[in-house]
């Protein structure tokens, strides 16, 4: 297939699993919704093909004109715009804008689910009524315990009888499983291509506004099956403590190579009063500096691997170097806190957290001031930023529940992806003026009482429009999270692998066990470059290279 990208050639511009809650806090803030949890150079040849290479499973669409048609829509202008992919931010409440004049549902009654990480609230309740009202078809939603969601995923997967008509699941219950786009999405799933491929989704406006990465991402063998929920370009940061490091007389952050980065922690670094210059920075520092791309990329006309990089044994031995040098803090399990505490000054996290960690300290630190380091090249070339996973969660619709409620649950979707600016947004987000929220100071939405046991994240999984900043209750929060996305931004580029639906063949799924531990090892001085490079070649031994010539028949194909 024949794919591009806007602005570069896809095959010259150039998904890490954190905690799952810690991404859903990146997903509630990337939506906007204030009350929730918001170029490497080879070291070798790459090998040459291998006779014995997997054929490839039909990762995705091998026709893009089966895509959806992207038309971007806004009804309110944002004060620092999207740049490549990254949330564009409000700094004030806009004047809301009626995106339906009337309910656009037909009255058709929709059985739904999906899981909550939250207490589960009655859903027959004036939250859910409200939206249900508004939408004009009925949702009789089923919250599920998010904790529980791997193992009721499983069940209703294999019982189709078990489903609803509109299913929420986070992608990674789907997209190991190698059997699911070629048997269980066609058995128990409707195949969606038929109502939204092309310029059938402008009949769904709000749909049509999601990033065409996303709807790729929620293709199966040439077929689109589920509704994503769209993600930003960023995800992993370096935030900084710009509170902590004024007191110190630095003022500006800027590295502009790895030696400058160095200097500066090597400069704040104080053990003896119990303050490190960072938490483990290796993940972040991957993304930020060393542009290590996870799993599998396309450099100079060749297929490699993060492994078989310079800048991921650079960023390795850089790492090291600090550990060596005791700037990072030594409990490996400090997290967030730690930084909140002032006890390191740099901490590497979701984007998506810096509003959680703003919020936090109100009423609680009100000197609290963070901010994020820009991307930079630590050989001080041109930085590269790989563009975060394009969604977080599909939502699917039973088979064979026939036209008129496809249609009814399409048309539902539409209203529950209504942008940020619409009273539909204002709705799903909040809840009902003066029943579930009221306006704060800034004319933020603040809950009250019902609003906190009723506004739940629940419908924001079936579908949701693209994320934004707004949080201006926060002082001075949304402009430096936008300047930073804006900057940033400039430096995303994406894999020519993104969002594609791999599914790995099973004798390879397991060739990288123990490399995580592996890295850590040398991170921690307890094992050798060297011993990591002999690892990786065990690597391509046991299915690395046959791995590549898989990775290169499906690009081939495309």
């Amino acid at each position: 297939m024949s794919i591009k990208r806007e602005g570069k050639n896809f095959l010259s511009t150039p998904v890490d699993r954190r905690s799952f809650l810690g991404m859903m806090a990146m997903s509630a803030a990337a939506i906007g919704v204030p009350s929730l949890l918001a170029s490497c150079a080879v070291k070798e040849e790459a090998a040459a093909p291998s006779s014995s290479a997997p054929a490839p499973q039909g990762p995705a669409t091998s026709d893009t004109t089966l895509l959806p048609s992207y038309k971007p829509i806004s009804y309110v202008e944002p004060d620092f715009p999207s740049v490549n992919g990254t949330l564009p931010g409000y700094t004030s409440r806009p004047e809301l804008v009626q995106a339906y004049p009337v309910p656009p549902g037909a009255g058709i009654t929709i059985t739904a689910a999906a899981p909550t990480w939250s207490p589960i609230p009655d859903t027959k309740g004036k939250y859910f009524t409200a939206v249900s009202d508004a939408i004009g078809n009925q949702i009789d939603f089923n919250l599920l315990s998010g904790n529980d969601i791997w193992d009721i995923a499983q069940t209703r997967l294999a019982d189709s009888n078990s489903l609803p008509d509109w299913f929420a699941l986070p992608t990674w219950t789907v997209s190991g499983n190698a059997k699911f786009g070629s048997e269980i999405a066609p058995a128990v799933f409707e195949d969606l291509t038929p109502h939204l491929s092309g310029d059938k989704v402008l009949e769904y406006p709000h749909l049509a506004n999601v990033p065409t990465e996303a709807w790729l991402n929620s293709t199966w063998q040439d077929k689109i099956y589920a509704i994503p929920m769209p993600g930003g370009a960023l995800d992993m940061t370096y935030f900084y403590r710009k509170d902590l490091l004024a007191e110190k007389g630095i003022t500006e952050v800027a590295p502009k190579n790895s030696d400058e980065l160095y200097a500066l922690l090597k400069e704040v670094n104080d053990p003896g009063a119990g303050k490190y210059a960072t938490l483990n920075p290796w993940t972040a520092l991957t993304n930020v500096a060393f542009g290590v791309q996870s799993g599998w990329t396309v450099v100079d006309g060749n297929i490699v691997h993060r492994m078989e990089t310079d800048n991921y044994y650079d960023c390795l031995e850089f790492v090291a170097k600090l550990y060596k040098e005791n700037l990072v803090h030594p409990d490996d399990s400090a997290g967030r806190q730690t930084f909140l505490d002032g006890n390191v000054y740099f901490n590497g996290d979701g984007l998506g957290g810096w509003r959680e960690m703003v919020a936090s300290q109100v009423g609680v630190n009100d000197s609290f001031a963070m901010d994020a380091v820009v991307p930079f090249d630590y050989k001080g070339g041109a930085p590269v930023y790989w563009r975060s996973a394009p969604a977080s969660f599909w939502s699917f619709i039973k088979k064979g529940i026939g036209e008129e409620k496809i249609r009814a649950i399409l048309t539902s979707a539409d209203f529950l992806a209504a942008p940020y600016g619409t009273r539909e947004f204002d709705l799903v987000a909040n809840g009902v003026e003066g029943v579930h929220y009221d306006l704060g100071s800034t004319q933020e939405p603040i809950k009250t009482a019902l609003g906190n046991s009723e506004v739940v994240p629940s419908f924001m999984f079936l579908a949701s429009p693209p994320g934004v900043a707004a949080d201006f209750q926060f002082p001075g929060y949304v402009e430096a999270y936008s300047k930073y996305s804006q900057a940033a931004g400039a430096y995303v580029q994406s894999s020519p692998f993104l969002g594609l639906n791999i599914v790995v063949p099973e004798q390879y799924r397991d060739i990288e066990a123990g490399i995580s531990d592996m890295e850590t090892e040398v991170q921690r001085g307890r094992a050798s470059l060297d011993a990591m490079r002999s690892r990786v070649e065990d690597w391509r031994k046991a299915g690395g290279d046959a791995l590549r010539d898989f990775y290169k028949k499906i690009l081939d194909e495309m």
